[in-house]
């Protein structure tokens, strides 16, 4: 939503059966542009909602994968009460794709990174607690080739990943 000030903002909106606006919170950061995450950006277990999103970007620059940028969690209740609200990164070209919330009351956030001076991008995973303090985050090392994790579809219903150096992805 745009609040008339030229940037994005996301709003997180709870709506009764007839569509009427119950709650909403508005997520981000004042001046700059909100966006969601790229896939999945929406996330609900045993009653708390998680929401990701990116702060200015990654559509706010014309190469969105090469600009340093954060991200962004904030966790519900049932009731739209906001339990916490977290910005993460800051430090390299994240394009966040997506969430999960865990049975244990943790998130995942995943996507890639884009090493801005090679222009690589390899994979992501973001761990934090119930109460979005980072536990681990991990990456697919730069040193691997992308030919040692082959996929091979001969056809049949059959799908064959072929990971011969045992690369922990």
């Amino acid at each position: 939503q745009n609040l008339g000030n030229d940037f994005s903002s996301l709003i997180f909106q709870k709506y009764d059966t007839l569509f009427n606006i119950l709650t909403t919170d508005t997520l981000g950061t004042q001046g700059h542009d909100n966006y969601p995450f790229l896939a999945k950006s929406l996330d609900f277990q045993n009653g708390e909602f998680l929401v990701g999103g990116h702060l200015d970007g990654p559509f706010a620059h014309i190469d969105f994968n090469k600009s340093i940028k954060k991200f962004y969690l904030a966790k519900f209740d049932e009731e739209m009460n906001r339990l916490w609200f977290k910005e993460y990164g800051g430090d390299r070209a994240y394009v966040l794709i997506g969430l999960k919330l865990l049975e244990d009351g943790g998130c995942l956030a995943y996507g890639y990174i884009t090493d801005i001076v090679s222009g690589n991008w390899y994979g992501y995973i973001f761990h934090v607690d119930p109460d979005g303090i980072v536990l681990s985050s991990g990456e697919i090392p730069f040193n691997i080739s992308p030919s040692l994790i082959q996929v091979v579809n001969p056809g049949n219903e059959t799908l064959y990943i072929l990971n011969t150096k045992q690369i922990q992805a």
